[in-house]
């Protein structure tokens, strides 16, 4: 018998595409694991709290009860909401389809809130996510202008950009930013 807790639990993880990851899932879970357990942890049932115990002395779990353990946590919850930065920097495709396939099980649980963000384009992270609901944001021509002139103003490089060349600079990383 499952008990949900009157809780709301808010966890994030972004992918940093400096640090590839060759394991992207068993990384995910963990970070998430961590931040779900500081906010249950009163309330973690006692085999959950006898398997972390376990797995912190043995620093590698198992990654199936790294998952089972998770997705347990998180479904006791009244929310969970979990964002997911920067999906497509998780790795290549072949790295992704496990994370993939785990949230697609996060997804489908009722407590679970998850947003995603992505670059466009990428066709196992489309495929995967391609019911959930979807934002698109870019960045605003004016406002890069602004803040890429405003950059070059108060830098102390500025005198390495010509004041003639100033605007065409600007101009050309804008176009090669393709809204980000």
């Amino acid at each position: 018998m499952t008990v949900k807790v009157s809780t709301h639990i808010v966890t994030f993880v972004y992918f940093d595409y400096q640090r590839a990851d060759p394991q992207p899932t068993r990384t995910f879970l963990a970070s998430l694991l961590r931040q779900v357990i500081r906010q249950l942890w009163p309330n973690v049932p006692v085999a959950c709290k006898q398997w972390l115990k376990k797995a912190m002395q043995s620093h590698s779990p198992n990654p199936a009860d790294l998952e089972e353990n998770f997705l347990s946590a998180v479904s006791q919850a009244e929310k969970c909401y979990i964002v997911v930065d920067a999906l497509d920097e998780s790795g290549s495709a072949s790295e992704r389809g496990e994370l993939l396939t785990l949230l697609r099980r996060l997804a489908a649980i009722p407590s679970v809130r998850l947003c995603t963000t992505s670059r466009l384009g990428i066709a196992d992270i489309q495929s995967a996510l391609e019911s959930a609901q979807k934002v698109i944001v870019e960045a605003d021509r004016e406002d890069l202008k602004i803040c890429l002139s405003t950059m070059i103003d108060r830098s102390s490089s500025r005198h390495w950009i010509k004041d003639s060349d100033r605007d065409s600079t600007v101009e050309m990383v804008i176009q090669r930013s393709q809204g980000m």
